[in-house]
């Protein structure tokens, strides 16, 4: 029997291998990003680094295996590899996977919402209760704003009624030197008549 055909055999199967487990690898970004959604740059920047890096070990088992030398029968094997892995087993893994991370996600939120029920409680309690005292202190300082302006109003009420009444004392002394005056020259007049009157006597 030829024992050539083993080592052969060998690197076939291990193409085969990384070809599946590149692809199974590769499902891993496939569920994160059913899980948790990736913007496209995200997307793209993941497919590059998985590539790179698939494409450095694919090299690296060459290497080992054969040292260097690609053959047809290899590449045949990972893209062999890949296709029955894709066909039969990724998305079965893929949509298991994830319904598992979505039911134990839901479980572990509903846990969560739970436990943390009490400290909700708390919190809306000191929501409603903060929203109460704002209330009852704004209430409180829009009657002091009224009433201090209902004495701002009183006070220039009171500080233009003094105003009034200083004018009106400062018309009525007016009045009182203009009816002063008259009188000063009603008498003048009489006594300049008397004094013509004498003349002519």
């Amino acid at each position: 029997m030829n024992t050539d055909i083993f080592p052969e055999a060998e690197y076939f199967l291990s193409s085969f291998l990384f070809g599946a487990a590149f692809l199974f690898c590769y499902d891993i970004f496939r569920i994160l990003r059913r899980v948790i959604v990736h913007r496209w740059v995200a997307i793209a920047a993941e497919d590059i680094l998985f590539w790179g890096a698939a494409g450095i070990l694919a090299f690296r088992m060459i290497y080992e295996k054969n040292y260097g030398t690609i053959r047809g029968y290899a590449a045949l094997g990972m893209a062999f590899g890949m296709w029955l892995y894709y066909s039969f087993l990724s998305e079965l893994y893929v949509r298991s996977v994830t319904n598992l991370l979505h039911k134990t996600g839901h479980l572990i939120y509903r846990f969560f919402f739970r436990l943390t029920y009490p400290i909700r409680f708390l919190v809306l309690k000191c929501k409603a209760l903060c929203k109460k005292i704002a209330t009852v202190y704004s209430k409180q300082c829009e009657k002091k704003r009224v009433v201090y302006e209902k004495k701002q109003k009183q006070k220039e009420e009171k500080i233009e009624q003094l105003k009034q009444q200083k004018e009106q004392k400062k018309q009525e002394k007016r009045q009182k030197k203009e009816q002063i005056k008259q009188q000063k020259e009603q008498v003048k007049q009489q006594k300049k008549q008397k004094k013509q009157d004498k003349e002519l006597d």
